[in-house]
């Protein structure tokens, strides 16, 4: 399904293989969910892109960035509620200085949520877009962090009140699920920071303020993450003691 959301007046219809032909790549976001073999196709054609570097990459955690003259390529993942690396989604992005492109294979809830919040604004930049869509996805990491403190907190409190050899085995679950999305963190970070520190036009400062928020964001993941695992450790060494 190829759906193009206009960023001046945030008008969104869908469009067929012959439209993307013919569309103007101009202030528009292009959205391609579960695209087709003939429209990846197409598409490739369209953006002049090797058709490998637009489909989303298989490997959960992966995340990369390729410069091609005006336009970078690059990967996220995301997610919605409880953190599990059988449910990540991969995203792919275009982001040049007059559109952006995503390719996807799964519905992804942020991308949605980017959209509504894109007809509430009088006029968007493509940096501007993929700082909404990037907003909306590394929010979805804050929620489950939030599951992830709860569960902690409930874990920590059984130690104290009822050890028993379950809830050993519920941490070591916990501490593996925060391991696998401290990496997926660093990767989503690294690659922001890549992008900022590159000297395209597309760049620009204020694109590189939208990343340092993000990048921002994605730090203090990172410590509360870290943070978690230190307490779940400490959980460890109690119920060991006990």
């Amino acid at each position: 399904m190829l759906t193009v959301i206009d960023m001046v007046d945030g008008a969104e219809k869908s469009i067929d293989t012959k439209e993307l032909k013919g569309l103007s790549l101009t202030n528009i976001w292009l959205d391609a969910k579960d695209p087709t073999n003939e429209e990846i196709k197409i598409l490739a054609e369209k953006l002049d892109i090797s058709l490998n570097l637009i489909k989303p990459t298989e490997i959960p955690t992966f995340s990369a960035l390729h410069s091609l003259e005006e336009r970078l390529v690059f990967y996220f993942s995301t997610f919605e509620g409880e953190f599990n690396l059988k449910d990540l989604h991969s995203l792919a992005i275009v982001f040049s200085k007059s559109y952006v492109v995503t390719i996807r294979r799964e519905d992804i809830q942020a991308l949605d949520r980017a959209k509504q919040h894109m007809k509430t604004r009088e006029t968007c930049s493509p940096s501007y877009t993929v700082y909404a869509i990037l907003d909306e996805v590394i929010r979805n990491y804050f929620n489950y962090i939030e599951i992830a403190e709860e569960k902690s907190s409930a874990l920590e409190e059984t130690i104290l009140k009822n050890p028993h050899e379950e809830v050993l085995g519920d941490i070591f679950k916990l501490k593996a699920k925060l391991t696998s999305l401290n990496r997926l963190l660093w990767y989503q970070r690294g690659v922001l920071h890549t992008i900022r520190r590159s000297d395209l036009p597309l760049v620009t400062e204020t694109t590189k303020r939208y990343l340092e928020e993000l990048i921002d964001d994605l730090t203090k993941q990172i410590d509360s993450v870290s943070v978690l695992r230190e307490v779940l450790t400490d959980a460890t060494n109690s119920y060991r003691s006990a």
